[in-house]
């Protein structure tokens, strides 16, 4: 993006070490009375085991793999919305990294009665401190619709399903605006080309190079 979006210096990164992440196995109620369960059954599945790596300072990465091979889970674990079952997670910023970071969503959860700019906006409202001037947030809410193309569409509503409004592409644009509006120095997408045609794929992996 612009410099003055671009405003806080990026520092530090992301280490994690031999890690794994491990979700309970849910007994039927049929095996709950059953000879056949015994105190060796596994009482946990793991989701991640053994995986190490490392993501530097203004470096993107992207996780690939088939379908459930664990991408989204991993990106759950190191933008820690999901605790480690075991392993290392360090980072190099000096505060937790819940606070300096941004997670978008698979799916988009935008309203399709708002336009993009009001989304964006009350986006910003609601993650800026409560202090922040009006004057401020509607400056934010025009440099990012400007820095992500979204000028042409910005007083055009999401659309529902009966009523039609931007294209896919653009709503993820949207749905990675509302993340940007807190100057995050670290952004974490789940699958952002999901159901997107090869040109629109492309158009949001580029906005990677913010």
């Amino acid at each position: 993006m612009t410099e003055d979006i671009e405003s806080t210096p990026h520092s530090g990164g992301l280490v994690w070490s031999n890690i794994k992440y491990s979700v309970p196995i849910k007994r039927s109620l049929f095996s709950r009375f059953t000879t056949a369960s015994s105190s060796t059954d596994p009482t946990e599945k793991a989701l991640l085991s053994g995986l190490s790596g490392s993501i530097a300072p203004g470096e993107m990465l992207a996780i690939m793999g088939p379908s459930g091979a664990g991408k989204s889970p991993l990106l759950d674990v190191l933008s820690t919305r999901k605790p480690l079952t075991s392993g290392t997670l360090t980072s190099t910023f000096s505060t937790d990294i819940k606070t300096i970071s941004s997670y978008v969503e698979q799916s988009d959860s935008l309203l399709g009665v708002l336009t993009v700019r009001e989304t964006i906006f009350y986006s910003a409202t609601l993650s800026l401190p409560p202090s922040t001037p009006s004057a401020f947030i509607n400056a934010r809410t025009d440099l990012i619709i400007r820095d992500l193309g979204l000028t042409s569409v910005a007083h055009q509503r999401i659309g529902t399903a009966l009523q039609r409004g931007i294209s896919g592409g653009q709503k993820r644009r949207v749905s990675i605006g509302c993340s940007l509006v807190t100057l995050p120095r670290v952004l974490f997408l789940d699958e952002p080309t999901s159901g997107l045609d090869t040109f629109t794929a492309f158009e949001v992996s580029e906005l990677g190079d913010f």
